[in-house]
C-alpha cells in the first residue's frame, strides 16, 4: 500500500505541474508572444499586433487574404506603417476598423466590420493591440456571423484565456453582447446571423448613449464684455434613461467648447450637473453659461452630450450642436 500511496502521490503532482506547465506556456504566449488563435480552423484567425516581418510570416503560414486591423488608421505610427507594408507586399487586403477597448462600438464602425465579414476574401487575421479585447469582440461577431454557436458560447472568445478581464473599463466588450440578448428578448426572438445583422443596422444603441441636442434660445446681439445664455433641448433618443448628478465624473450631461476668432479655446463648460432623470423619449432643457468674450469677432459654439468624463455621444455617431455667432464691441 505505502508504494501505491507514492504512485498516487507522484501522479497527482504530474498533474499538477503539468497543468502549470500548461498556464505558463498560455501565459507566455499571451503577454510576450503573439496571443495567436484559430477562431475558425483554416479561415480566421486572431492575434495580436505584430511586427513586419511576423506579418509576413503568418501571411504566408496561413495563406491569408485579408488583414482586419481594429486599432484604426495611424500613418504616423510605426506599427500601422509596418502592417501596410506587410499588406503591400503580400499583396493582400488591409481593412481598417476603429475599435476601442473602453468604449462599446460606434455603429456605423460595427456595421462596417459586419460588412468587411460577409465580403472580404478569406482565410482572414484580424487583431489589436494585445489581441484581447477589441479582437474578443469581433472573434465572437464572427462566430455569431458564420458558424451557429450561440451567443453563450461566443462569449468565450472574451475568456481568460485571451487575457480579457471582464472588470474594468474593458468589460464594455461584454456588455455589447449583454444588449444585443436583451434586445432579442425584446423582440421575441432567437440569436441567428440574420438576426445580428438586423440588430446592427437598426436595433443598436450603445445603451444610453443616443440623443439629440435642439438650440432653443440664442443671445440675439452677443457684446464684448457681457455674459450671454443659450438655451437647448436634450433628447434622449434611447432605450434607456438618462441619470443626471453633479460633479464631472459621472452621469449624463452637455460638454460645450467655444472658440474665439483667433481659433483657440475661449471656454469650455458643462451644463446638467444636478439631480434628474430623462426617461426614453423625454427630454430636458438647459442653459449654457457664455464667459464674457474678451474681443469682437465670430466665435463657434460646438455642444456634446456625454456621460461623465468617458463617453462624448458623437463618438457613437450623434450630432454635435454648431452655433455661429458674431460678438460686437463693447456696448456705449
Amino acid at each position: 500500500m505505502p508504494g501505491w500511496a507514492k504512485i498516487g502521490r507522484a501522479a497527482a503532482w504530474g498533474v499538477v505541474l503539468g497543468t502549470t506547465a500548461a498556464v505558463a506556456v498560455e501565459v507566455c504566449c499571451l503577454f510576450f508572444g503573439r496571443n495567436w488563435h484559430a477562431v475558425i480552423p483554416g479561415q480566421a484567425f486572431r492575434c495580436a499586433q505584430l511586427s513586419h516581418d511576423r506579418f509576413l510570416d503568418a501571411i504566408r503560414r496561413n495563406d491569408i487574404r485579408t488583414i482586419i486591423n481594429l486599432r484604426g488608421t495611424s500613418p504616423d505610427q510605426d506599427w500601422y506603417l509596418g502592417e501596410s507594408r506587410a499588406t503591400r507586399d503580400a499583396d493582400i487586403s488591409q481593412e481598417d476598423i476603429t475599435f476601442s477597448a473602453y468604449r462599446l462600438p460606434s455603429p456605423d464602425e460595427l456595421r462596417r466590420l459586419i460588412d468587411v465579414f460577409d465580403h472580404c476574401e478569406y482565410p482572414i487575421l484580424f487583431h489589436c493591440r494585445q489581441g484581447v479585447d477589441r479582437t474578443g469582440l469581433a472573434a465572437a461577431l464572427l462566430l455569431l456571423l458564420r458558424t451557429d454557436v450561440t451567443p453563450a458560447q461566443a462569449r468565450g472568445q472574451l475568456g481568460y484565456r485571451y487575457g480579457h478581464v471582464p472588470f474594468g473599463p474593458t468589460w464594455c466588450m461584454l456588455q455589447f453582447l449583454d444588449l444585443y440578448d436583451v434586445w432579442l428578448r425584446r423582440e421575441g426572438r432567437t440569436h441567428s446571423p440574420d438576426a445580428l445583422r438586423e440588430y446592427a443596422d437598426h436595433g443598436y444603441c450603445p445603451a444610453q448613449l443616443r440623443g439629440r441636442l435642439e438650440l432653443l434660445e440664442a443671445p440675439m446681439a452677443p457684446r464684448v464684455g457681457a455674459p450671454a445664455v443659450v438655451r437647448v433641448r436634450a433628447v434622449n433618443t434611447s432605450p434607456e434613461p438618462w441619470r443626471l448628478h453633479p460633479g464631472t465624473e459621472t452621469g449624463i450631461h452637455v460638454r460645450y467648447l467655444v472658440v474665439g476668432p483667433d481659433l483657440k479655446w475661449a471656454q469650455l463648460g458643462r451644463a446638467g450637473r444636478f439631480e434628474a432623470t430623462v426617461p426614453p423619449g423625454g427630454s430636458i432643457d438647459l442653459m449654457l453659461a457664455l464667459d464674457p468674450p474678451l474681443r469682437a469677432g465670430q466665435y463657434w459654439l460646438f455642444a456634446d452630450l456625454a456621460d461623465g468624463n468617458r463617453y462624448s455621444f458623437s463618438q457613437f455617431g450623434n450630432q454635435p450642436l454648431e452655433w455661429t455667432y458674431t460678438v460686437g464691441g463693447a456696448a456705449p
